[in-house]
C-alpha cells in the first residue's frame, strides 16, 4: 500500500517538543519538508519579535507548505499556532487531497518550565534573543485553555523524544477515515 503524501501540524506551548518531535520525525519520511517560526524567522537579518515580523514568517511558513504540497512532498510544520491558523492549513491540505494530521503536544506546567530553562541556557550561548519568561507563562496559559483541535493530544511529559516520535509515526501511517 502506497501512502499519499501528507500534513503533519505538530501544535502545543513552548517547551512541549515540538522541534524534538520534529527533528526525530522528519528523516523517517523521504521528501519531507520541516518548517516552522523558529526555523524561518532566523532567515531575516535582525529579526525581532514584533507582530508585524512574525506575520510575515507566518505567511512565507504557509506559502512554502502549498508549494511543498503542490510538488508532492510531505510537510511537517511544527509551531505554536494562533486560534484559527491550524484550520487554515487543514483547509489547504484537504483542498490538495493530502492527508491531515494534527497532533498537540503538551506537558505538565513543571516541565514545561523545566524545558524552557534548558533551552534559555543554549539561547544565550547562541546569541540568540530570548522571550520574555512573561510571554512564555502567558503561552502556556492560552495553550493550556483551549481546545484541541481536531487530532491527537499527546502528553510528553513522561515520554522520551523516541517515544513521542513513535506515537507521531503511528499516527501518520495510520488508514485515514473516509
Amino acid at each position: 500500500m502506497v501512502m499519499r503524501n501528507f500534513l503533519l501540524i505538530l501544535d502545543g506551548p513552548t517547551g512541549a517538543g515540538k522541534t524534538t518531535a520534529a527533528n526525530a520525525v522528519h528523516p523517517l519520511f523521504p521528501r519531507t519538508a520541516l518548517l516552522g517560526m523558529d526555523r524561518v524567522k532566523w532567515a531575516i537579518s535582525h529579526y525581532k519579535r514584533i507582530s508585524r515580523n512574525n506575520a510575515i514568517v507566518n505567511d512565507v511558513i504557509f506559502a512554502m507548505t502549498k508549494e511543498f504540497l503542490k510538488h508532492h512532498l510531505n510537510v511537517i510544520v511544527e509551531q505554536g499556532f494562533r486560534e484559527g491558523v491550524v484550520e487554515a492549513y487543514q483547509s489547504l491540505g484537504n483542498k490538495l487531497g493530502v492527508k491531515v494530521v494534527t497532533i498537540q503536544l503538551t506537558a505538565s506546567r513543571k516541565v514545561l518550565l523545566s524545558r524552557i530553562v534548558a533551552r534559555r541556557k543554549t539561547a544565550e550561548a547562541l546569541q540568540h534573543p530570548l522571550l520574555p519568561m512573561s510571554r512564555i507563562l502567558r503561552n502556556i496559559r492560552r495553550h493550556g485553555a483551549k481546545r484541541p483541535i481536531r487530532g491527537l493530544v499527546v502528553d510528553t511529559t513522561l515520554l522520551r523524544p523516541r517515544q513521542v516520535a513513535a506515537i507521531i509515526v503511528g499516527y501518520i501511517k495510520k488508514p485515514s477515515r473516509p
